[in-house]
């Protein structure tokens, strides 16, 4: 009869603990889905903001940040190289959240997009 309970409370621990870690793999996926199209709009919004220096350098920090976030196979195909940022036309602005600074992610960035062009030669 103990050897039973202590079978069905181990059978449950390991169904929770089987759902928990699908569940967690699951919000991943989506988080990274939602960073992909925020990036492919951060790209065309760039690409469409030529009167604006002061949104350009935002939206370069904004895809250099996403790019740190993302997965080399989720930026095939994305062309985001645009130069440092330049801090004094950003102003107070900032599209990184975190502690790193503007050169920093910029730097991270170019590895990832140099590590990705490499893998499509």
């Amino acid at each position: 009869m103990k050897i039973q309970v202590i079978a069905t409370i181990a059978g449950l621990i390991g169904c929770l603990v089987g759902v928990f870690i699908g569940v967690g793999q699951g919000g991943k996926q989506i988080a990274r889905h939602h960073l992909r199209g925020e990036l492919r709009i951060h790209l065309q919004a760039y690409q469409d903001a030529n009167d604006n220096p002061q949104l350009k350098e935002y939206l370069k920090s904004r895809i250099y940040f996403l790019v740190c976030l993302l997965e080399d196979s989720d930026l095939e195909g994305c062309e985001f190289d645009f130069g440092s940022i330049d801090e004094s036309t950003l102003g107070c602005l900032s599209g990184i959240k975190g502690p790193e600074s503007q050169q920093e992610i910029y730097e991270r960035a170019i590895e990832a997009y140099r590590r990705v062009n490499k893998k499509g030669l």
